[in-house]
């Protein structure tokens, strides 16, 4: 069977701008992420917000190529990008004072931080 890559043509619009991008700057962080965003969306994770908790510290930036959801709590700081949010994981990632991307909104000006988490 040929894989067609992702039908979502947010998914696709973003992997285009990400590819342009790559083949730019040829940097490794890049062809991760477009590598896990051709993923099928069944294999995409779901991420805990008790997960990110305990797994980054302090002001540290973590990517999800999946949804983050609310289950736990989060008691410091994070730079986030993900997919995906729950409402009620959008609520206590604000009240911890930590800063909310979309990848689509990432994707636009993708800079590829110089330490990253990858949860998922």
């Amino acid at each position: 069977m040929i894989s067609t890559g992702p039908t979502n043509y947010v998914v696709r619009g973003i992997i285009n701008s990400l590819e342009k991008e790559y083949r730019k700057s040829k940097k490794p962080f890049l062809a991760r992420v477009i590598k896990e965003l051709k993923r099928p969306t069944r294999k995409k994770s779901e991420v805990n917000i008790s997960k990110i908790n305990r797994y980054t510290p302090e002001g540290s930036n973590v990517f999800v190529f999946g949804k983050v959801l609310s289950a736990g709590t989060l008691d410091h700081k994070v730079n986030i990008v993900a997919f995906k949010y729950s409402k009620s994981a959008v609520a206590k990632l604000k009240s911890s004072k930590s800063t909310i991307k979309t990848l689509k909104d990432w994707a636009s000006k993708p800079v590829a931080p110089s330490k990253v988490i990858i949860l998922g």
